[in-house]
């Protein structure tokens, strides 16, 4: 989310890259597709971490106390979204777009996740999840929430909030 409200810099470029080109990696290599976050799940533990590498193991499902789920690790709808986001011109990044495109209910808004090991939709909704995206979907029309000025790092008004009039009166 960093990357999302504050813009890429020469801080968090090299995380973001590292974090993307690894998920990116796993997929190329395997065939899984991969976007990791903690996410809500549909069923017990109801709360679980997929991650890179936690506890000396690559790609660890786990609970805050350690407990491993590996059989139900998801896709993360926001995660495999931000990506799509930040990485727009990517093939992967189009591959995770349309990959959770359909994970939805049009009546309560997105799913938290796909099991990565073919057992449908977590269909755990989420605030979370739901904020995210449409925290993704503000930033692909406006840009970074909070940009800063390159050369003295002064916070710039966004281009959303120093708008006089919505695109509709705009175009009219």
């Amino acid at each position: 989310m960093d990357a999302v409200e504050n813009g890429i810099d020469a801080e968090n470029r090299p995380l973001l890259d590292n974090i993307y080109l690894v998920q990116k990696r796993r997929w190329e290599k395997t065939g899984i597709l991969t976007a990791v976050s903690e996410d809500n799940i549909d069923q017990k533990p109801y709360f679980l971490y997929n991650t890179i590498f936690t506890a000396g193991l690559p790609w660890n499902t786990t609970t805050d106390k350690g407990v491993r789920y590996d059989n139900l690790k998801t896709v993360s709808v926001k995660a495999a979204l931000s990506l799509a986001i930040l990485y727009p011109d990517d093939p992967y990044s189009k591959e995770l777009a349309y990959n959770v495109s359909s994970a939805y209910d049009p009546e309560r808004g997105w799913y938290s996740g796909i099991y990565e090991s073919g057992g449908g939709y977590n269909k755990a909704i989420t605030a979370n999840t739901n904020g995210i995206v449409l925290s993704l979907l503000l930033h692909k029309k406006y840009g970074e929430f909070y940009p800063m000025c390159k050369r003295c790092e002064r916070g710039i008004k966004p281009k959303v909030m120093a708008a006089k009039t919505c695109d509709v009166c705009t175009t009219e």
